[in-house]
């Protein structure tokens, strides 16, 4: 079986937090397109883990990408 690594450079100025979402993000997407049946996501990052959990109004830029990442793990 032969592996393909992909490689990813964004280069931009983000916030912390939204740094923190769009690694998550990035993770899920790399697990659906292994087409992984189940996976865990785990970060150190406390208040982005509950700002997923309780969800963000989608209006701000943070709760944009809580919402794609929502609909990406359910």
């Amino acid at each position: 079986m032969k592996c393909q690594l992909k490689i990813l450079l964004i280069y931009a100025s983000y916030d912390l937090l939204i740094a923190e979402e769009v690694a998550i993000l990035r993770g899920i997407s790399l697990a659906t397109e292994a087409r992984l049946m189940s996976f865990v996501i785990e970060s150190n990052a406390l208040e982005v883990v509950n700002l997923i959990n309780a969800g963000v109004p989608s209006s701000t830029n943070i709760g944009l990408v809580i919402g794609e990442i929502r609909g990406k793990a359910s």
